[in-house]
C-alpha cells in the first residue's frame, strides 16, 4: 500500500501542475512522459502520450518525430513514415 501511495503522489503532482499551466506546458508534460515510456520500451503508452501532446499542440514537431520512433519500434512503418514527414514539414530535423 505504501508503494502505491509513493507512486501515486508524484503522478498527482504532475497532473495538477499540467492542468494549472495550460496547453503548451501540458503538451510538454505529456511529451516528456511519452519519451520516458518510449525509452522504457513501452511504445503503446508512449504513443498515447504523444497523441495527447499533438492534440493539445498540433505544431509540436518533436512529438510527431518521437511518435514515429515509437511506431517504427512496433513495426508500424507507414504510421512512422507519416509522423516523420509531419515532423519534417513542421521544421524538425533530427
Amino acid at each position: 500500500m505504501k508503494l502505491i501511495t509513493l507512486l501515486a503522489f508524484p503522478c498527482l503532482i504532475l497532473m495538477l501542475w499540467t492542468v494549472a499551466c495550460g496547453g503548451t506546458q501540458e503538451a510538454k508534460a505529456y511529451s516528456n512522459r511519452g519519451e520516458t515510456y518510449r525509452k522504457r520500451g513501452q511504445y503503446e503508452r508512449a504513443i498515447q502520450d504523444f497523441d495527447e501532446t499533438i492534440r493539445l499542440d498540433p505544431q509540436f514537431a518533436l512529438a510527431y518525430y518521437l511518435r514515429g520512433v515509437a511506431n517504427q519500434a512496433l513495426g508500424n512503418d507507414s504510421a512512422a513514415d507519416r509522423d516523420f514527414k509531419k515532423a519534417s514539414d513542421l521544421g524538425y530535423a533530427p
